[in-house]
């Protein structure tokens, strides 16, 4: 088997996948592709904190519990599916990366609509990285702005 690594550059709904595998001298892209983090059938998945915001308290948290709970099977699956593709091919994946957008606290942001993002972004993170967990593979996160640098220096 050769050592591969999968990568995230996690969106709202989705991420852009990435395989990489070979030795770090030499490291070569295999695959590049898009995977749901939510279900086409269920559009208010993309963006599952946004429902809530035009309905009544209860009713809003029933909505997004619900989305979460949609969000956290697509993340599963869609991990789950990268590594079995992998491994058919000869690829032994030992860890991933995740790009994301931002690590700020959502409860840190006063105005409710770019709150809604906040708790999205932080949602889909964390899918993926219980996904991760799941398939018992070890993950580090990074924000874009800093990737360059910080993947400059290893």
């Amino acid at each position: 088997m050769t050592p591969g690594a999968l990568g995230f550059r996690v969106k709202s709904g989705w991420a852009m996948a990435v395989l990489i595998a070979g030795s770090s001298n030499h490291p070569k892209l295999v695959r590049c592709q898009a995977v749901l983090l939510s279900d086409p059938k269920i559009p208010q998945s993309k963006q599952p904190y946004h429902p809530a915001l035009e309905l009544p308290g209860k009713e809003g948290k029933a909505l997004t519990t619900k989305l979460r709970r949609v969000v956290a099977g697509a993340a599963r699956k869609s991990v789950e599916e990268l590594v079995k593709q992998a491994t058919a091919e000869g690829y032994d994946i030992t860890g991933a990366g995740l790009v994301v957008g931002s690590l700020v606290d959502p409860a840190t942001l006063h105005n409710e609509h770019i709150r809604a993002h906040g708790l999205e972004g932080k949602l889909f993170r964390t899918a993926l990285e219980d996904a991760l967990r799941e398939q018992k593979l070890r993950y580090k996160v990074f924000v874009e702005k800093d990737t360059l640098a910080t993947a400059s220096a290893l």
